[in-house]
């Protein structure tokens, strides 16, 4: 009588793997590239793109290619960072069974940094998160801007083979490799 049991419970756990594998397999994950965009960039106040996007039921990610954060204006055109991919954990079961984005972590393999300083020794990462307002200008974000950020919060960021320019204005920038913060 228990190996009939055994036997039902092993059928019930493949039954409910292949079906989860099934619904992994549904999940168009280029439908969430516009929110993911949007969001990101509103939460940034700067231009986030993103390349083709994956999903992996295995690691419970959703997997982009050719990432780009736009640079401040008031620092020139080229991108403040880029990066090969770029890992974003979700939860699934929301994904998957009521097609909820809800982003739980960030990990960026060989993101590339520019990190410039302007001659009023302003950052031009000191606008992140800002609407985009130039980093010269003074004074905080207007409450407008504030509440207009969506609520993302991301419990984990993770960057792995990271290269920094830093570049102050003064002499040749210096150049940082293999970065990694956790």
């Amino acid at each position: 009588m228990s190996k009939y049991w055994i036997k039902i419970g092993v059928v019930v756990i493949l039954f409910l793997g292949i079906a989860i594998f099934i619904a992994g397999m549904l999940v168009s994950a280029n439908t969430f590239r516009p929110a993911l965009e949007s969001q990101i960039s509103q939460a940034l106040g700067r231009q986030f793109t993103l390349g083709n996007l994956s999903f992996s039921l295995f690691t419970g990610s959703l997997v982009a290619k050719n990432v780009e954060i736009a640079e401040d204006p008031a620092f020139g055109t080229a991108p403040f960072l880029q990066a090969k991919s770029l890992r974003i954990g979700v939860k699934l079961e929301p994904l998957i069974f009521d097609r909820k984005l809800i982003v739980t972590s960030f990990k960026a393999a060989e993101p590339s940094i520019r990190l410039l300083r302007s001659p009023a020794g302003t950052w031009n990462f000191a606008s992140i998160g800002h609407g985009g307002s130039s980093p010269d200008s003074s004074g905080p974000p207007s409450a407008q801007q504030e509440s207009a950020f969506p609520d993302l919060t991301v419990g984990e960021i993770k960057i792995t083979g990271g290269t920094a320019t830093v570049s102050t204005g003064a002499g040749n920038p210096m150049v940082y490799s293999n970065l990694a913060l956790a």
